[in-house]
């Protein structure tokens, strides 16, 4: 994706993190809560860095993670989601009010999966290796969510 595409879609998300954090300040005042979208941004991190660190993160101090809309359409989210559950998390979608469960992860995934067939120029979005991406997010479900079995 241009840098362009990249800035515009960060902004977005931004936003609509800052507002999901003004709600969860509002209605869960006895918590410390840490809103990715703000805290850290480098323009020359890749989603691997990103994850590196946040996953650390939640391992190390996360009790429950609250998702904003539309989080499964971001790899870094969906993967987050996995290891938080795999660690006995619980997470919670802030839209529709629901705990997620590994199925609830399965339907987001087919959900994006779907709409990204609707792309007529898939290579110029780059859909081929997200859906790759998405796919080896796919296998870690299965081992993380296996090894706490």
């Amino acid at each position: 994706l241009s840098p362009d595409v990249l800035k515009s879609i960060m902004e977005t998300n931004i936003y609509i993190l800052s507002q999901v954090a003004v709600w969860c300040r509002k209605t869960h005042s006895d918590m410390l809560l840490m809103e990715p979208g703000t805290a850290v941004y480098e323009p020359t991190w890749k989603t691997d860095d990103y994850m590196t660190l946040w996953l650390n993160y939640i391992k190390l101090h996360v009790k429950t993670i609250l998702l904003a809309p539309s989080w499964n359409y971001s790899v870094g989210s969906i993967g987050e989601v996995i290891y938080g559950l795999s660690l006995g998390l619980d997470v919670y979608d802030y839209e529709q009010n629901i705990k997620i469960t590994p199925q609830i992860v399965d339907e987001k995934i087919a959900e994006v999966l779907a709409t990204f067939e609707l792309v007529e120029d898939q290579s110029r979005l780059e859909i081929p290796k997200i859906k790759a991406m998405i796919k080896d997010l796919r296998v870690l479900k299965d081992v993380w969510l296996l090894s706490i079995l």
